[in-house]
């Protein structure tokens, strides 16, 4: 039951920087933007910088770089749902009701999680380069808001619209 609570208050400090950001200029919310600076102040002042250099290169790392470690995050946390579904789910299920294979449920979507997932691991993310432009470049067209006909600096070819070109 514990675990609503902390949906809950999540849902709720989702809500709380929601509606900080959508209401940046208002006035009222200065007061908030204002304790907010000031408790990154007092963190900038009990942390070290080294320390500070390091957590902001690994959140760069993290989120910027490419490897790993999301997918072998998402493995371990599948694994670990299944095995709590198994032990405090399909455990009393069995209890009241034995004749019923609950477990077949269970198995299928792990499967087809498992098997999406290698699907999406395994696919080729769509890379642009000299070989293939000339397909991507027609997928989807110009819409001269957003997307604009742009030469890319690296390889100096037209980057196709809505498409992440050159690693960048």
């Amino acid at each position: 039951m514990y675990f609503l609570y902390v949906i809950i208050i999540y849902l709720f400090g989702c809500l709380c920087v929601g509606f900080v950001y959508a209401f940046r200029s208002n006035r009222y919310i200065h007061v908030v933007v204002f304790f907010l600076s000031r408790l990154k102040r007092v963190l900038c002042a009990l942390f070290p910088a080294s320390l500070r250099s390091h957590s902001v290169r690994l959140v760069d790392w993290l989120v910027f770089e490419r490897h790993c470690v999301y997918q072998v995050v998402y493995v371990f946390l599948v694994i670990i749902s299944h095995y709590l579904l198994i032990r405090d789910v399909i455990t009393p299920l069995y209890r009241y009701s034995d004749s019923e294979n609950h477990l077949f449920i269970t198995l299928a979507c792990l499967f087809c999680s498992g098997l999406c997932y290698t699907a999406v691991c395994v696919t080729d993310p769509g890379v642009i380069n000299v070989g293939n432009i000339q397909v991507f470049s027609q997928i989807y067209s110009y819409d001269n808001v957003v997307y604009t006909p742009k030469e890319c600096a690296l390889c100096s070819h037209v980057i196709p619209a809505r498409s992440r070109h050159c690693g960048k």
